[in-house]
């Protein structure tokens, strides 16, 4: 069952009910109201909250103020209103609410049945109110590039516009601008030109700092021929189809870019996540903030672009036609780098070992990856004597100079916590038998004492 939005204000924050079966102000349509209750200024003049949100309440028009009458319903205060995943589908209805919500400034219609093309016919004295509103969330619906078109020439006070998931295609040959719109968010669309894009609307809004795109199929960064006529602070661009470093490092051509968003895209794929980042800041001396996080610190970008250097000189996965022009400008700064000493540190897997039992030296090769207990079970072969009868001592070549040798007690250690080497030697001796008590060989009970 549908409803409106001055009902289920009425209702959930008012307690004011009808006649009917059903409760559209529960989400989804449930019954039984509720009665809202807040300490705030507005609610101790007996207003509702300044901001609204119902989600899911079956929404598809505004509804009359005097079906609120017995509340006494004001809406001039309210400032932010949520409708997402309602049932919304005719503008007619959109301009309504900004209408009637003259203080308005922030609108979610996210997940509504918005498909058709506005125009002037939906709000013809839409200048009264839908000026106030500075972002508006569209997200989920069917809008086309026309309505997009209407809404800008209308919304003159608009700072940020939300239109991701809409099926929208590439921009069509209209002139869009806006002299207030600082955040464009156009995500999940089928937008793949975006030089169009940016020809037809980006850098005709003088104060747009943010252009987000993920999950978009742009393949392509045009170079800008003038870098001042960028003004994006902020570009996202993860999730794309870009596959090539000339079309990255057209990026370097947007003056003022500090920000930049770029995640799974084929470019990237074939390398380590401590390469990507490595060649994307060596790349890109001006963005600041690289895939969200902290600011870039001078020491990581310097050791960037000094393992980038080492890395086009001396990889052996590149070849000299494939060094970047960026790779002499940091030359310039850094110098031509010498390659770094490949030094192993990982531990011996096996080690050449000297085991002597009595008169008995063997040379033998051992894994330091076997336990105490698999150590003396092989000794136990070599010497054919029992492996609980014996005791086994570590000599390190060096260290048992100065410390003597060590006992190998717990059966479940690792070799390789003795820090084996090869060269080391091991002693085997036999545990002392133990001698049996003298006397009867029958155990006397114990005795029972009395107290005196």
């Amino acid at each position: 069952m549908t409803s409106s939005v001055v009902k289920c204000i009425n209702r959930r924050y008012c307690n004011i009910d009808d006649d009917d079966d059903s409760n559209p102000a529960e989400p989804g349509g449930g019954g039984g109201g509720f009665l809202f209750m807040s300490c705030s200024p507005e609610s101790k003049k007996g207003l509702v909250p300044n901001i609204i949100s119902l989600n899911n309440y079956n929404i598809n028009v505004f509804g009359g103020v005097e079906s609120g009458s017995g509340c006494g319903l004001q809406l001039k205060h309210i400032t932010d209103l949520d409708l997402t995943d309602n049932l919304v589908s005719d503008w007619s209805q959109v301009f309504i609410v900004l209408k009637e919500f003259p203080c308005l400034e922030f609108l979610n219609l996210t997940n509504n049945l918005l498909t058709d093309t506005v125009s002037k016919e939906h709000c013809p004295d839409v200048q009264q109110g839908a000026s106030r509103v500075r972002k508006f969330i569209l997200n989920g619906n069917k809008l086309n590039w026309p309505s997009v078109h209407f809404l800008l020439s209308v919304l003159t006070r608009l700072e940020e516009l939300h239109l991701s998931i809409n099926n929208l295609h590439d921009i069509d040959d209209a002139k869009y601008e806006h002299s207030e719109l600082r955040m464009l968010y156009l995500s999940c669309n089928p937008i793949s030109d975006l030089a169009k894009l940016q020809d037809r609307f980006v850098f005709n809004c003088p104060k747009l700092e943010g252009l987000i795109l993920a999950e978009c199929p742009i393949s392509r960064i045009p170079r800008l021929e003038k870098p001042e006529v960028n003004t994006l602070k902020q570009f996202n661009i993860s999730c794309s189809e870009i596959n090539s470093w000339q079309e990255l490092d057209n990026i370097n051509s947007y003056q003022g870019l500090t920000e930049l968003k770029i995640q799974d895209c084929p470019l990237l794929r074939g390398y380590t996540e401590d390469e990507r980042r490595m060649l994307l800041i060596s790349r890109l001396p001006h963005v600041k903030i690289l895939n969200g996080g902290d600011t870039i610190k001078a020491d990581e970008r310097e050791d960037a672009e000094r393992a980038f250097i080492r890395y086009f000189l001396y990889s052996e996965n590149v070849d000299e036609d494939d060094r970047p022009a960026r790779l002499d400008e940091l030359i310039a700064i850094h110098g031509r780098l010498e390659p770094l000493a490949n030094i192993d540190m990982s531990p011996e897997i096996s080690v050449s070992v000297t085991i002597k039992f009595k008169d008995n030296v063997k040379q033998e090769q051992i894994s330091v990856r076997q336990t105490v207990k698999s150590f003396k079970k092989r000794i136990e072969q070599l010497y054919n004597i029992s492996s609980c009868s014996m005791r086994v001592f570590y000599y390190d070549q060096e260290m048992s100079k100065l410390t003597g040798p060590e006992e190998m007690k717990y059966g479940s250690k690792g070799l390789y916590t003795y820090n084996i080497r090869d060269g080391d030697y091991f002693e085997v001796d036999m545990k002392p038998k133990q001698r049996k008590p003298s006397g009867s060989s029958t155990t006397a009970s114990p005795q029972k004492f009395k107290k005196n």
